[in-house]
């Protein structure tokens, strides 16, 4: 069994500060006391609760477009959470491209940055590899699925937990045909679960 402590927030329904402020209350549980100001959020993500080892958020542009001002300081929040407690990762998502029963659908929007050279097209190849097929009946079977087409692509997968080359993404470079574990283990798969998720929500 596949452990992976991920949590999802939506940013799409709020319409102030305030609002995101208990959003994150709730699904981070801060305590009764929080003071619902951005000096308190900082002290809650950072002592006051445990994290998860990811934390996505979907739809921030959103709230962007409404409270620009708090966005931007909720965004240098984040920005100094992940430098400061690496791998503890709060991602920015998208959900645009996301499918009913299309595993394939997940892979759509690219991350923002990946670890090696040999991710990206090693993400391509995953997405075309799911081209049509239905979603698994839960994450444990969506996370086999991925490692086994993984496995028949570059004859390993990153659940071993150690970088990977692959002579097939090899095309030059210092980390020509490289596969970084962390990327995957601790980014990318993580952040698909957090769309399968919301495919099963929102269908």
């Amino acid at each position: 069994m596949h452990q992976y402590n991920i949590k999802t927030i939506d940013l799409g329904d709020c319409k102030s500060g305030l609002d995101v402020h208990m959003k994150f209350s709730q699904s981070l549980n801060f305590p009764t006391f929080y003071g619902n100001n951005w000096d308190a959020f900082w002290d809650a993500i950072t002592g006051l609760v445990e994290m998860p080892s990811n934390l996505i958020i979907y739809n921030f542009s959103k709230f962007k477009a409404i409270c620009l001002s708090d966005a931007k300081v909720l965004i240098g929040i984040i920005d100094q959470f992940n430098e400061e407690n690496k791998p503890n990762l709060i991602q920015l998502d998208s959900l645009e491209g996301l499918e009913k029963n299309n595993i394939s659908s997940i892979f759509k929007k690219r991350p923002l940055q990946f670890g090696l050279r040999g991710d990206s097209p090693l993400w391509d190849n995953l997405e075309n590899a799911f081209v049509g097929q239905h979603l698994p009946k839960d994450e444990e079977e969506l996370i086999q699925e991925i490692h086994n087409r993984m496995e028949i692509l570059m004859g390993s997968s990153t659940e071993i937990q150690k970088d990977i080359y692959s002579k097939k993404y090899d095309s030059g470079g210092m980390s020509g045909g490289m596969i970084s574990w962390e990327f995957w283990e601790r980014n990318a798969i993580p952040l698909l679960i957090g769309r399968y998720r919301k495919l099963f929500e929102n269908f």
